[in-house]
């Protein structure tokens, strides 16, 4: 396929290259909290949803009785969350700005809906968000019983989340988000072993997703 147009591509890279001061506390609540998504470049959405990582774990340990152990599987998860943030970030820097570089040498290919750089870094641009996927980062981490709720309690909490977000994969259920504050209201209602993966979207008004399981 020959060249198209690649104003609208080169533009949302651009958005999501530009440089960005480390997000406060208040920006990222305010942020959920009129939009349910982080939105930004990416240099603002990975530290933005760590600091929300910080956030939720402080006010969980301020609201729920934790015992010791309990406080350090917290932190753990907490720990674990924000070090797959860190990789998911750098590698999604590191691909944007391959892709951007290629656009604006004009080194790029278009095949279908994806467009190449030359060393076949892709990203999706046939729809109305760029999606860029993340590759190997994940992890195995647990969040304690917050909740403490009886077994047919939890279920219906659970039921609910089926009837909505919630998906199933090999017999295991999953959740896929954009929205950070899902994450853990989610998690809340299954504490057992969770594997994390993380992949994002270039595009700036999309934010990053995480897929838990």
């Amino acid at each position: 396929m020959g060249k198209i147009s690649i104003d609208e591509p080169r533009r949302r890279l651009e958005l999501a290259l530009r440089p960005a001061e480390p997000p406060t506390v208040e920006e990222v609540l305010e942020e959920v909290s009129r939009h349910g998504v982080l939105r930004g470049p990416v240099d603002w959405v990975f530290p933005a949803w760590a600091t929300y990582v910080d956030y939720a774990t402080r006010r969980i340990t301020e609201t729920f009785r934790l015992s010791e152990e309990e406080r350090g599987t917290l932190l753990n998860f907490r720990d674990t969350m924000k070090r797959l943030l860190l990789e998911a970030w750098m590698q999604a820097k590191e691909k944007l700005t391959t892709l951007y570089k290629a656009v604006a040498e004009g080194t790029y290919r278009v095949e279908g809906n994806k467009l190449y750089t030359p060393d076949g870094t892709w990203i999706y641009i046939g729809g109305a968000t760029l999606r860029l996927k993340i590759h190997g980062v994940t992890a195995k981490a647990y969040l304690p019983d917050l909740l403490k709720l009886p077994r047919n309690r939890l279920d219906l909490l659970q039921l609910g989340w089926r009837a909505s977000d919630e998906g199933e994969a090999d017999s295991r259920p999953f959740m896929q988000t954009a929205q950070p504050w899902q994450v853990f209201a989610w998690i809340a209602t299954i504490w057992s072993s969770l594997h994390i993966h993380r992949f994002s979207n270039a595009d700036t008004p999309g934010g990053k997703h995480s897929c838990v399981q």
